[in-house]
């Protein structure tokens, strides 16, 4: 058996193969789509975003990965996201995917990679310490009644009007997202990557849409505009706001069955732009194609998302916390401590490097502290999150309830992880 190691580039298609054969079996698909939905993954340019082993010459376990930094509030944390982990079938048992993900494990961290971001939950990633984290609150936009013009004409509001976004619309979509306060570090060839994988399948028979609104009255500047939605004259970007959701399956897709029994719900993957503009699009678009809503998962520092929805009647204060569906590890605890400091604060980056020192607080415990988590202590009960989190690092209570913890994450549902 030979590996861990990189992929090369001739070694990219077998990984893919390989991939489709687990993913995306003959048995539901017309042909596999693996290496269609994740091009940022099964690039010959980039073989190094896929580590394997192999035996001879068969490549039979992979991990993918890609490495891009975090912002939060403007603050970088280096970062990489991990999926499309599989063994072949014949080879499983034997551990070798485990062996994969700690060669890369140690390589991420001598690269000085903080945190580890996991597509997925499964035994394998918490054998290695990955933890739940993240808190969201699932808000669903009802579709909106339409009159008669509207159903039949170009779904207008006042000053934008919603539509499929075009190649034309990317560098627009971009500078949207980088004016995003929680986002990845992304590149307008990483954008256009995932724009090149949306015709293709999805989660079974799931399929990806980005939208955008484009402006009909005027252009949307940045700063207040962009939060607000107001639409002036200004020179700007014609886009008031983007949205991506799963959504209806398109003719030429290479799915074997499922794909008419979709459930009428839809679930938005990422968004940006003037958040009215976003909450109104999602009812929008569900009013259009006959869905029941589109189902958010709404952060708690997404404040404008919130206000839109209360606006519309939804109580979303009442709604449970829930986790991420992925799952994360502290690859360098210290440094992502440190790399948070100036969101922390000199107290608490003060008692959460000496919880580390002494053990109280482990790597384990770390992404589910600052980012919280649906179980366990730091559950949204911020009382008792504050007074075990003193106990732990010797920060007053008072300081911890009054600090906007716990952090928030990014979404990690789009973009080939990013």
């Amino acid at each position: 058996m030979q590996g861990p190691f990189p992929a090369r580039a001739c070694e990219v298609a077998a990984a893919a193969d390989l991939s489709n054969r687990v993913f995306r079996p003959a048995s539901q698909f017309v042909r596999g789509t693996m290496h269609l939905e994740f091009p940022l993954v099964f690039s010959e340019e980039h073989p190094e975003n896929l580590w394997i082993m192999k035996d001879g010459e068969k490549v039979v376990s992979l991990v993918g990965l890609l490495e891009r930094p975090i912002f939060l509030f403007c603050h970088p944390i280096r970062t990489a996201a991990l999926g499309t982990v599989c063994t072949d079938p014949d080879y499983r048992g034997r551990g070798l995917a485990s062996q994969i993900l700690q060669k890369l494990m140690q390589h991420l961290r001598q690269r000085g990679v903080r945190l580890l971001i996991i597509s997925g939950n499964r035994s394998l990633y918490r054998r290695i310490g990955a933890v739940t984290a993240g808190l969201v609150r699932w808000v669903s936009a009802p579709a909106r009644k339409a009159s008669a013009e509207q159903r039949e004409g170009g779904w207008t509001a006042e000053s934008w009007v919603v539509r499929e976004a075009t190649p034309q619309d990317l560098p627009w979509v971009l500078r949207l997202y980088e004016r995003e306060s929680v986002r990845f570090a992304r590149s307008l060839s990483d954008l256009r990557a995932f724009y090149s994988a949306l015709p293709h399948a999805y989660a079974g028979a799931r399929f990806r849409q980005l939208w955008v609104a484009e402006a009909s009255g005027g252009e949307v500047t940045g700063g207040g505009a962009a939060a607000s939605g107001e639409v002036t004259g200004r020179r700007g970007s014609p886009l008031v706001a983007y949205l991506v959701t799963d959504g209806p399956a398109p003719a030429t897709a290479g799915v074997g069955h499922g794909v008419d029994d979709s459930p009428p719900i839809w679930y938005a993957l990422e968004w940006g732009g003037a958040r009215q503009v976003v909450w109104q699009m999602a009812r929008t678009l569900a009013a259009r194609h006959q869905v029941v809503s589109i189902n958010f998962p709404l952060p708690e520092t997404d404040v404008d998302l919130a206000l839109a929805a209360r606006q519309d009647g939804v109580d979303v204060d009442s709604l449970p916390l829930a986790s991420w569906s992925g799952t994360f590890v502290a690859l360098d605890p210290a440094g992502l401590v440190s790399d948070l400091s100036p969101l922390l604060g000199c107290e608490l980056t003060r008692g959460l490097t000496e919880a580390l020192a002494r053990g109280s607080v482990t790597g384990e415990t770390l992404p589910a502290i600052l980012f919280g988590a649906s179980k366990g202590w730091w559950d949204g009960d911020r009382q008792a999150w504050a007074a075990k989190l003193s106990e732990l690092t010797g920060v007053s209570g008072g300081f911890l309830l009054e600090h906007p913890l716990p952090l928030p994450l990014v979404w990690g549902s789009t973009l080939n992880f990013v």
